[in-house]
């Protein structure tokens, strides 16, 4: 019995997506790889491969022209180190903005201490040790001669006291919708060991 066109494309696209994984996993495991060029280059081959997909399929072909825009700009830039005009951030006054996923990120940290103080009866300096000891938060911060707990503690300062908008506020509240979800947090004994679960789920994103 043959398959739908359909799926066969999809599992030409999935195979073309595990090479693509395996060899990047490969490159990634010596240490003397740039990890720049690997994430651009592999940003590079997985939009080739989706594109490929897309034209596989009747009712998208000749409609991703942008799409063939951003391969080649990525292959500009990858291959060929030119600067693509359109892929550039705007000038803005001031020092650049912490990245959208950093701010995130700092923002469900934050929301581990918030959880440690409510249902592990620690202070806030004791929460922000014990986040700034167990989560893999050194990448997310840039480098200074703070320690590290206090960091972690200014981020949730930084949530609480501001009402406005945030990538930040977002990170923290999507962290405490995760734990309510979980359902942690019911009993005091269990919240350091619950509360590393949830550090441990944090991704570990370059600052810089």
């Amino acid at each position: 019995m043959h398959k739908p066109m359909g799926l066969f494309a999809r599992d030409e696209l999935r195979a073309a997506l595990e090479k693509i994984e395996a060899r990047t996993a490969k490159a990634r495991a010596d240490p003397g790889h740039n990890p720049n060029f690997q994430t651009q280059w592999a940003a590079h081959m997985q939009l080739v491969a989706v594109i490929n997909f897309l034209q596989g399929d009747p009712q998208c072909e000749g409609r991703i022209a942008d799409l063939h825009r951003l391969q080649e700009a990525l292959y500009d830039i990858v291959l060929n180190g030119r600067r693509v005009r359109w892929l550039m951030p705007a000038p803005k006054a001031g020092a650049p903005r912490t990245g959208v996923m950093i701010s995130n990120l700092r923002g469900r940290a934050a929301a581990v201490v918030e959880f440690l103080k409510a249902c592990a009866g620690l202070t806030e300096k004791e929460a922000a040790k014990f986040v700034a000891r167990y989560g893999a938060v050194q990448r997310l911060v840039p480098r200074g001669k703070q320690p590290l707990w206090r960091i972690v503690q200014d981020w949730r300062q930084q949530v609480i006291g501001h009402a406005e908008p945030s990538d930040q506020r977002d990170g923290f509240a999507a962290m405490l919708a995760l734990i309510e979800k979980l359902g942690f947090g019911l009993s005091q004994a269990s919240a350091q060991a619950e509360a590393k679960t949830l550090l441990t789920d944090l991704d570990a994103v370059d600052a810089s």
